[in-house]
């Protein structure tokens, strides 16, 4: 009861060994017979991979390839087994594969949201169905397409309002038909941006609320590379910080890795799980608070996770290369660790009267700019802000009674500081 399927689709079909086929629907054979894929151009040149594009002659040279062709475009060299990728330029395609996700993702698998993966993958030097459409400009675009279709299958389902999407591609339209967009799967650590740890991934939420992506957020690994071998007390550690984070961002969802097989997983670790329950718990309870801002995203495009900069344009503390903190809405502002072994730290928070999340202290800046406070940052308890509204009264009630807030039969006594800017 209150648990959703969720399921993994992408526009890749694998052709199915004959043994396997029995019983099962053959989607490629489908594809195949309605020549929805996309083909061998005929124009010659190299593919990605290096191997030779296969010439032909063709009466219709303008569109790269020949109708009474089947050719499909080969996405792989390993074995003799055929991968085809859809060709959304084609209209009948779309509605084939429309019917498929209705058929076999709602239907079938009873799933009420998926990941609709691999949107960024289509070959530069592919022909395409439609006559002015090539392969590089349509690179791209194929990502808007790919949330598109994803989008009017759930509507034409009836599924809209209580089933959606999540894409990890997007170009210039996506945002206006994906549910929701993720940043990847990364490797939980917190190391630099450049090393792809936890500051890479505020940043590149943050910067895709300011190009339009307004549900941003990325997936939590709880595993690691079987290299490393176990999951030590560090490891936790960053696993934990990055529940923190992606507890007050639009999506709170976890990755196994890419390959199970090369991994530990984390599932199986009394403590993470018990951090995994907490920040579930947290996410769940901001779900009315969420929903206003939900709204707000799609009918203002205002993004749910916000930079500071947004509300404070005349902060220069703000104006950073790297993005230190980040608001959900308008009224909860957050500085997440980006460091392990961190039990108290110096918070900068902006003008205005603050109340800490865990302790209940009031904090009131007043000026033009913030200011730096210090706060008990142990695991479990980042540095979160809120400011008072009859919703966010209710949201903290609600942890205090789930026992997320303070903990203690004793719990201390507020404080509050007044800072006031020269």
């Amino acid at each position: 009861k209150g648990i959703s399927m969720g399921v993994y689709i992408n526009p890749y079909i694998e052709e199915i060994p004959v043994h396997l086929r029995s019983g099962r629907r053959y989607l490629f054979s489908e594809a195949k017979k309605g020549k929805f894929f996309v083909k061998t151009r005929v124009d010659g040149g190299n593919h990605s991979n290096g191997s030779s594009i296969i010439k032909k002659k063709s009466s219709k040279q303008q569109r790269n390839f020949n109708d009474d062709d089947n050719t499909i475009y080969p996405i792989s060299n390993e074995g003799d087994t055929q991968v085809g990728l859809i060709d959304l330029t084609n209209r009948n395609a779309c509605q084939w594969y429309k019917q498929v996700v209705q058929s076999e993702v709602f239907e079938y698998a009873g799933a009420s949201f998926y990941m609709a993966d691999m949107g960024e993958t289509a070959p530069i030097l592919g022909a395409y169905h439609r006559p002015d459409v090539n392969g590089l400009s349509h690179h791209n675009a194929y990502s808007d397409d790919w949330a598109r279709v994803n989008r009017e299958a759930i509507k034409e389902a009836g599924r809209d309002g209580d089933s959606f999407f999540i894409v990890k591609a997007g170009y210039g339209r996506t945002p206006k038909y994906a549910g929701t967009t993720c940043l990847g799967d990364y490797v939980t650590n917190l190391k630099k941006r450049k090393d792809g740890g936890l500051q890479s991934v505020l940043n590149g939420i943050v910067n895709g609320g300011f190009s339009g992506f307004t549900y941003g957020h990325c997936a939590i690994s709880v595993a690691v590379p079987r290299t490393v071998n176990s999951l030590d007390n560090r490891t936790k550690e960053m696993m934990c910080r990055w529940m923190e984070m992606n507890a007050f961002t639009a999506l709170f969802r976890t990755h196994d890795g890419e390959t199970p097989d090369e991994t530990v997983s984390g599932y199986g670790d009394k403590y993470l799980l018990k951090a995994l329950a907490r920040w579930s718990t947290v996410y769940a309870t901001l779900a009315e608070y969420r929903i206003r801002i939900f709204n707000e995203a799609s009918f203002r495009g205002y993004p749910v996770v916000r930079h500071p900069v947004l509300h404070f344009p005349s902060d220069e503390q703000f104006m950073t290369e790297d993005a230190f903190s980040f608001m959900l809405g308008d009224s909860i502002y957050i500085a997440p660790i980006m460091k392990c072994g961190v039990v108290k730290t110096k918070t900068y928070i902006p003008a205005g009267r603050w109340i800490h999340l865990w302790s209940d202290s009031v904090y009131d800046i007043y000026g033009d700019t913030g200011s730096c406070v210090e706060v008990q940052a142990p695991l479990g308890e980042p540095p979160v802000f809120y400011k008072q509204c009859e919703e966010l009264n209710l949201v903290v009630s609600k942890l205090k009674q789930k026992g997320i807030i303070c903990l203690e039969k004793t719990p201390p006594k507020p404080k509050r500081f007044s800072l006031l800017k020269k």
